[in-house]
């Protein structure tokens, strides 16, 4: 009787440990759900794709929470970071685009792109805000988890910005600044 107390209950308890942790192999072999957004030497970035979900529809302002993992292989580390987007649509590709095209008609199209460049590098229209963090290492023990809560601009050059581009096409199927390739 005990036993088969104790059996019923075990997954009860240990559920929320199993359901959550996160694994290199567990995101490799699940392409679909966890989406490749950058990649250089040292790691690799995925958006949980599953996450992705809308806090705030109220044209021009839109904003996103997500979760994106960046795979870290000389440390042997996966950090979950949940962070949720702010986009202000006046500043986005096609507000400026059509801006400019109707502010400067006499200016060439180099001279055009040149000034969209210029406009959206003091301005991405992104701002983003990290909230918490967990550590896992690549086979999915956890290490900790911390609280961040720090809010910064995505400067059009940076890596969260691309994933900011990533996580507001996917959602909206719309592009939303100048997009890089992975």
């Amino acid at each position: 009787m005990i036993k088969r107390l104790l059996a019923t209950l075990f997954p009860i308890v240990f559920m929320p440990y199993m359901i959550f942790a996160i694994s290199l192999s567990t995101i490799q072999n699940n392409p679909s759900q966890y989406e490749k957004v950058f990649e250089n030497a040292a790691w690799t970035i995925y958006v949980d794709t599953n996450s992705i979900e809308s806090l705030r529809y109220s044209p021009p302002y839109y904003t996103l929470k997500a979760k994106y993992y960046q795979i870290s292989y000389s440390e042997e580390t996966i950090c979950e970071f949940n962070i949720v987007f702010d986009y202000d649509y006046n500043y986005s590709l096609e507000t400026m685009s059509k801006k400019i095209v109707k502010d400067y008609p006499y200016y060439s199209e180099a001279e055009k792109s040149k000034l969209l460049l210029q406009s959206m590098d003091k301005n991405s229209g992104m701002t983003c805000c990290i909230n918490k963090v967990h550590l896992w290492t690549l086979d999915g023990s956890e290490v900790g988890t911390t609280s961040l809560y720090r809010r910064a601009k995505c400067g059009t050059r940076s890596i969260v910005y691309k994933i900011g581009l990533y996580i507001f096409s996917k959602y909206y199927d719309r592009p939303f600044g100048i997009s890089a390739t992975k």
